[in-house]
């Protein structure tokens, strides 16, 4: 659960067009807003609304004098959106379910990107998103009985995003990147028969998918079958019953992200389970145009190699109508 430090979705509209954004005359107001900090109610006045309605960057505020307000207009920025989590094994399963060999909670890279998204949806109401040029700097750790300060700083003007933690030291960057509501069509559905078709050189089925460097719990059982061919592999995904509630909460739900991204190192060349361990670097860019469900299928290709210790993959995860 997110919690907006800053909250700037208290807006009404005026205009005689009745537009809820634009128009020459469309304005939010807010009337109740002490910007100041003299305790009065300053008028806020925009005259843009972006996707999540608290305006442009900049807003146009008229100073609570004590006995009306200004005439003249100051021209305010708006502070980056800030949101803040507290963390724990006790309270969180994607520390919970997803612990190192010797049992201290580690947040996968794929939950950095369903916290970013899960901000981003506080301005565009679950709409389409594109998440680009991701890097993972360095592990979230909690162990069990110890509890962290997650925080996600969320840019207005340029929607970067930065994910830091604090406990009881210094704060620690883990992640940064951008992220935007995405205005493209969705690509047409994939035939999924056909790449299945491709990648009758084997089969591999799972009862219950391990990785010999982490620990999973129930919600990371959901990786069924890869079947491979050249230089490309399909994935067959399933969450389990108890998990489905999940993504209601969870559009891009960081256990079928992390499997349909890394279920298929085999086909890296030469890489040997047990002994080799690939972790995320970076996403290039992710496009979210529909919510996952509850099953599957990733269709992955691996880039040309240009070193032995990085592997680049491109990935499109679809439903099972191949949308």
């Amino acid at each position: 659960v997110l919690e907006n430090v800053f909250e700037t979705d208290q807006f009404e509209r005026v205009g005689s067009d009745g537009n809820f954004c634009g128009g020459s005359d469309g304005r939010f107001i807010h009337t109740t807003m002490d910007i100041t900090g003299d305790g009065r109610p300053d008028l806020v006045v925009t005259d843009r609304c972006d996707e999540g309605g608290a305006g442009t960057m900049r807003w146009d505020v008229h100073e609570n004098t004590g006995s009306g307000f200004a005439a003249s207009p100051t021209a305010w920025t708006l502070p980056e959106d800030v949101f803040e989590t507290d963390m724990s094994t006790d309270t969180q399963w994607l520390l919970d379910e997803h612990r190192t060999n010797d049992r201290v909670g580690l947040m996968p890279g794929t939950g950095y990107l369903d916290l970013a998204i899960a901000a981003l949806d506080q301005r565009s109401d679950r709409a389409p998103i594109e998440v680009s040029e991701v890097v993972f700097l360095a592990p979230f750790l909690v162990a069990d009985g110890d509890a962290a300060t997650l925080r996600l700083t969320l840019d207005r003007d340029a929607a970067d995003f930065v994910i830091s933690s604090s406990s009881t030291g210094p704060s620690h960057e883990h992640a940064r990147g951008r992220i935007r509501r995405l205005d493209e069509d969705a690509p047409s559905p994939v035939d999924v028969d056909s790449i299945r078709a491709r990648c009758g050189e084997r089969v591999t089925e799972f009862d219950r998918y391990s990785n010999p460097q982490l620990q999973w719990g129930p919600r990371w059982d959901v990786l069924r079958k890869v079947e491979y061919g050249d230089s490309e592999a399909i994935a067959t995904l399933a969450l389990s019953p108890s998990s489905i509630a999940d993504l209601t909460d969870h559009r891009l739900h960081p256990a079928i992200l992390d499997l349909a991204t890394g279920g298929a190192l085999e086909l890296i060349p030469g890489f040997t389970t047990g002994d080799d361990f690939f972790v995320p670097f970076s996403y290039g860019r992710l496009r979210l145009h529909r919510d996952l469900v509850d099953q599957m299928y990733s269709h992955i290709r691996i880039r040309p190699a240009q070193d032995q210790e990085t592997a680049v993959f491109d990935i499109t995860v679809v439903d099972p109508s191949g949308a």
